[in-house]
């Protein structure tokens, strides 16, 4: 095994994603994470597919992917698993959504105010908050926010005249308004999501001191 500070390839945009999601000392120094060769299929007694893109050992603070370097997404992904104290029912949630976040900012030599993690943190009306502050635009509510954009969250029934489906929590209605709002992100053409992002993550770190 080799530590992931001593491979090659863990430089520029890798390096930029692991200072993403190492804010508040949530991932330990890079020296410390071990980096399982490519080659080996069989992992810790497991033998995995050509479809797997990667793999965490959660505690053990090691990382294997099938190619080095990995996708930047599934880097991501997998430094995400190894972050502790998330709600262990979002797991995945947090790594699909969260990953494309973070080599979003990475990309752009965004450190963020607080860690990524911490979005799943908020409440609705916190992204709602973020959204008129950076949009100027005084949305109603999170339900019109996203018509507006043309988007649909899974929160959101639109054949009972788009109003939020009975049955979703408070915290659903958050992951999942996040979500989208990462995606609208990562399309490329909206600067004030990727802003009402940052503005959210300065909410959670308030909310979290």
């Amino acid at each position: 095994m080799n530590k992931l500070c001593e491979l090659g390839w863990f430089e520029g945009l890798y390096e930029r994603i692991y200072r993403v999601l190492s804010v508040d000392g949530m991932l330990p120094e890079p020296c410390s994470v071990q980096v399982i060769p490519p080659e080996a299929l069989e992992v810790h007694g497991v033998l995995f597919s050509g479809f797997v893109l990667g793999v965490a050992f959660k505690g053990a603070n090691t990382i294997w992917f099938p190619e080095q370097p990995p996708p930047p997404q599934a880097f991501a992904h997998e430094l995400i698993h190894l972050i502790e104290g998330k709600d262990a029912e979002l797991e995945e949630v947090y790594a699909y959504n969260l990953a494309a976040l973070a080599v979003l900012l990475a990309e752009r030599g965004i450190v963020p105010p607080a860690n990524p993690v911490k979005l799943f943190n908020v409440t609705p009306e916190m992204v709602l908050e973020a959204v008129n502050s950076t949009y100027g635009y005084r949305f109603k509510d999170l339900v019109e926010y996203f018509t507006f954009k043309g988007v649909i969250p899974g929160f959101v029934d639109a054949e009972q005249g788009y109003k939020v489906r009975e049955g979703f929590t408070s915290r659903e209605i958050a992951v999942d308004a996040v979500s989208e709002l990462i995606a609208i992100a990562g399309g490329g053409h909206d600067r004030l999501a990727l802003e009402a992002i940052i503005e959210l993550l300065k909410k959670a770190k308030a909310t979290s001191n």
